[in-house]
């Protein structure tokens, strides 16, 4: 899944839960969740990273910092909220192992790479998507409590 629905995801928990402790291990939680239903993402396995996945990669930073900058705008993002929206991308830092197989071995990564692969869902770009702007806009509902 991209970057910004997680963040997003993590940011909601964080608006409605008031232990920092809970938002933590909800937000991590929620990254495992939300990769079991199907989404796209431009790279999955083997992860042969390419000019567009850097590219991809830089938009969807940009998009999760202007996103917590937007929360900020609207008085919303306090410290669980941006616990939340952190914690909740922290299981995609083994993207950074990926293609250093040295930097894995011997890591807590090493265990939990395998499990995260495994409850990946991936679906065509369309659906992909889809999900992810309906866990998005789910989101934004629950943020603004529309």
């Amino acid at each position: 899944m991209l970057i910004v629905p997680h963040v997003v995801f993590g940011a909601a928990i964080g608006s409605k839960i008031h232990s920092p402790i809970l938002t933590i291990f909800l937000a991590v939680a929620s990254h495992y969740l939300l990769d079991r239903i199907p989404h796209w993402q431009e790279t999955t396995e083997p992860y042969i990273l390419t000019a567009r996945t850097y590219i991809r990669c830089s938009i969807d930073l940009i998009l999760s910092i202007g996103f917590l900058f937007f929360l900020s705008r609207q008085g919303k993002l306090d410290l669980n909220v941006f616990l939340g929206a952190i914690f909740a991308i922290i299981p995609d830092v083994e993207g950074i192992f990926q293609v250093r197989k040295d930097l894995l071995k011997n890591s807590i990564l090493s265990m939990t790479f395998p499990f995260h692969m495994r409850l990946q869902r991936h679906a065509g770009f369309l659906l992909g998507v889809f999900t992810q702007l309906v866990v998005i806009f789910i989101s934004l509902l629950i943020i603004f409590e529309i």
